[in-house]
């Protein structure tokens, strides 16, 4: 007989770092991905999301461009030159979309795109294609 494989809902399906320096983002961003199985993070301003990701080395960030101390484009440089953080994927979730295209933050340095406003389904989307499956709802 086999036995079940089941994940452990009390393991992370991933840890997400949220870079974004508007508080109602982490707060209904952060219950989205935590209702899915994820654990997450918080950074308001460029300097700490690239502290926190030094410090905690989440499995995805999601970063927004325009932000205090240092923006996104600055911390996502910053984090790929450490070769500590160069693996971590950096998704560039933004309103700031004049002139932005997929390509473009490519070339900053960005690993995604996900211009805001977004919906449920292209920021679940966005964060199961590089760490995988939540779980729930």
């Amino acid at each position: 007989m086999t036995q079940s494989t089941a994940p452990d809902p009390s393991t992370p399906a991933g840890r997400v770092l949220l870079a974004e320096d508007e508080a109602l983002f982490h707060t209904v961003l952060g219950e989205f991905l935590q209702l899915r199985g994820y654990e997450v993070l918080h950074a308001m301003d460029g300097e700490e999301a690239v502290r926190v990701a030094r410090e905690q080395r989440p499995d995805l960030i999601l970063m927004d461009i325009m932000m205090p101390r240092m923006t996104g484009t600055e911390a996502v440089r910053a984090l790929k030159e450490d070769h500590e953080t160069a693996h971590i994927p950096v998704i560039a979730v933004t309103a700031a979309t004049y002139g932005r295209t997929p390509e473009s933050t490519a070339r900053e340095g960005f690993d995604g795109y996900v211009p805001k406003p977004f919906t449920a389904a292209q920021i679940a989307e966005a964060v199961r294609s590089f760490i995988g499956p939540g779980r729930g709802a």
